[in-house]
C-alpha cells in the first residue's frame, strides 16, 4: 500500500464488514480493499474548504461522511457524504462553523457535533 502522494494524512476510518480503509488529506479522500491493500477509489475535495479531521462510515458501508473545517467562519460549516456505490460527493451545510464530531444515526441522518451550543444538530439527506 503507498501512501497517498498529496499531503498530509488528517484521519483514517475502517470498515470492518467491508474492509474498506478510508484515509483523508485535505483535498482528498483515499479508498482502500484491505484484504488487497490496493487503492479502490480517490475522490478529490469540490470545495475550497479543506477536509477536517473527522469522518465516518454508515452502519452498512456504503457511505462516507467527512467535515470541512478551515475558513468556516465567514461561510459556515459543511460536511461531506460520499456514496460509494454511486460514486458520488455530496456537501452539506450546517450550523457549525467547525465540525467537531460527526456520525451516522439511523438511516441517513448525521448527527454532527459543533463544540458550542449552536451548531449541534442532525441532519438528513434526502
Amino acid at each position: 500500500m503507498e501512501a497517498p502522494e498529496d499531503a498530509y494524512i488528517s484521519e483514517a476510518e475502517h470498515h470492518e464488514e467491508s474492509n474498506l480503509l478510508a484515509i483523508q488529506s485535505a483535498k482528498a479522500l483515499y479508498l482502500y480493499d484491505m484484504s488487497s491493500w490496493e487503492l479502490r477509489r480517490t475522490v478529490e475535495n469540490p470545495t475550497e474548504i479543506n477536509f477536517s479531521l473527522e469522518m465516518c462510515f454508515s452502519k452498512d458501508g456504503t457511505k462516507l461522511a467527512v467535515s470541512h473545517s478551515e475558513g468556516m467562519e465567514e461561510k459556515g460549516g459543511m460536511f461531506s457524504v460520499y456514496d460509494i456505490e454511486a460514486d458520488r460527493l455530496e456537501t452539506y451545510p450546517c450550523k457549525a462553523d467547525y465540525v467537531m464530531e460527526l456520525c451516522f444515526a439511523e438511516g441517513d441522518t448525521i448527527a454532527v457535533a459543533s463544540g458550542d451550543t449552536t451548531g449541534d444538530a442532525l441532519y438528513g439527506l434526502n
